[in-house]
């Protein structure tokens, strides 16, 4: 049996760190059935994934957070009210002595849409991020779905064998009493027949274990019941219509925002202001008392800023290399993924319409040899065994083929399921 993908290990792994923190509630469960049908469907799951999974949530938070900040971005700073008294005034003077003075900080042009602009563009980059786990999650679920179906697919026919073998142990043994057979007849069928039963414990276990795990990304105790697979299994297939990778939209608002902040940290060097409108009492003159003013920052500090913009240059070179590298893996994956669909179909292909018939022919003339008293029951053991073999390697590779088509819709930006973006 194929091993879990990459993507599903990483995600099951961090479900099982958040397990002994967050509750679990089944209530909260939506329907693994699609209407009119008790059978558990692959996008039923996959969206009762993305609604329940903690790390999607948590991410959701973040972006909520995120876009809260965007939004008080470049906002003009508070006004500053500074008032004064002259104590002494108060009992000793024509008139009380006071003063007040409101100062309002204006950074210089361009400067708050610039910072607008870099913090939109991080929480857009968020977003496509959570796209992004949400289509690492569908990923999980469909393969999880694919592990369990095939270790439930493959109990039904080690169970099958199992009755063959069992029927040609007891023939052997009667031809053996008889003393038609020698005594390796019986001997080989209970060979076979005690690898069957060593193998039904080892499937028995992955079928577990596989329920377990579709349970955890669920965020449900890894006992709890789920619905039971459909008798016949549908394999993911790519799907049509266009789609980004949203690693690549993250990359390109990430680079936006570095760029954003690069410019902002070259106007470092224009000085902000600060206006100013007050009121001082203690002037004699009425026309003195009224006071206007302008703060200017004076940018001596040039190390300081030449520091700075040296950084926001790094950081916003080293975003768009990373853009391009994103852009390199991305068409690597794609590709990679099409040749592994390819050779999943073709093996697909070979194993139905060569491998299983030829097998299961072999076996057929086996037990026909040996119904006429021609065979012998050492060929007609090693005929089942090759045709379980095969039934098993079908099943195994029509699993393989969904699970290709599952990595290619996630290279392509996909999920595979209907509305889970």
């Amino acid at each position: 049996m194929h091993n879990l993908s990459r993507v599903a290990l990483c995600a099951l792994a961090l479900l099982a760190s958040l397990a002994t923190t967050l509750p679990i509630h089944a209530d909260e469960l939506p329907p693994l059935t699609p209407h009119g049908s008790p059978a558990l469907d692959r996008a039923a799951l996959i969206q009762a994934v993305l609604a329940r999974n903690p790390s999607a949530r948590a991410a959701e938070a973040a972006l909520r957070s995120a876009e809260a900040r965007a939004s008080a971005a470049g906002s003009l700073a508070d006004p500053m009210l500074r008032t004064s008294l002259a104590p002494q005034s108060l009992w000793d003077g024509p008139r009380t002595g006071y003063g007040f003075e409101l100062a309002q900080p204006l950074l210089a042009w361009g400067k708050r849409g610039l910072a607008r602009r870099a913090a939109r563009h991080d929480a857009e980059a968020m977003r496509f991020d959570l796209a992004a786990l949400r289509l690492d999650l569908a990923l999980a679920a469909s393969q999880l779905y694919d592990e369990a179906f095939l270790a439930q697919r493959s109990l039904a026919l080690n169970a099958a064998h199992r009755a063959l073998v069992e029927d040609l142990r007891q023939t052997a043994l009667a031809r053996y009493e008889a003393g038609a057979a020698p005594q390796q007849a019986p001997l080989a069928a209970e060979l076979g027949a005690a690898r069957l039963e060593h193998r039904e414990i080892t499937l028995r276990t992955q079928h577990r274990i596989a329920l377990a795990q579709l349970n955890a990304l669920l965020h449900r105790a890894p006992e709890a019941e789920l619905p039971p697979f459909p008798d016949a299994f549908t394999p993911a297939r790519e799907t049509s219509g266009d789609a980004e990778r949203p690693e690549l939209r993250a990359g390109a608002a990430r680079a936006e925002a570095r760029a954003a902040e690069a410019e902002l940290a070259r106007r470092s060097r224009i000085p902000d202001v600060t206006l100013m409108g007050g009121y001082d009492a203690m002037w004699d003159e009425r026309e003195m008392r009224p006071l206007l003013g302008v703060e200017i920052e004076l940018p001596f500090a040039r190390a300081r800023r030449r520091a700075e913009i040296a950084e926001a240059e790094a950081q916003r070179e080293a975003a768009e290399l990373e853009l391009a590298r994103a852009h390199s893996e991305a068409s690597l994956a794609v590709a990679i993924a099409r040749e592994r669909l390819a050779e999943a179909e073709h093996g697909l292909t070979i194993v139905r319409e060569q491998i299983l018939p030829a097998a299961r022919d072999q076996f057929d003339a086996a037990s026909a040899a040996l119904a006429a008293g021609r065979g012998e029951f050492g060929d007609a053991i090693e005929a089942e065994r090759a045709w379980y073999e095969a039934e098993l390697e079908a099943a195994e590779a029509l699993v393989a083929l969904s699970r290709s088509a599952a990595e290619l819709n996630r290279a392509l930006g996909k999920s595979g399921a209907e509305d889970v973006q």
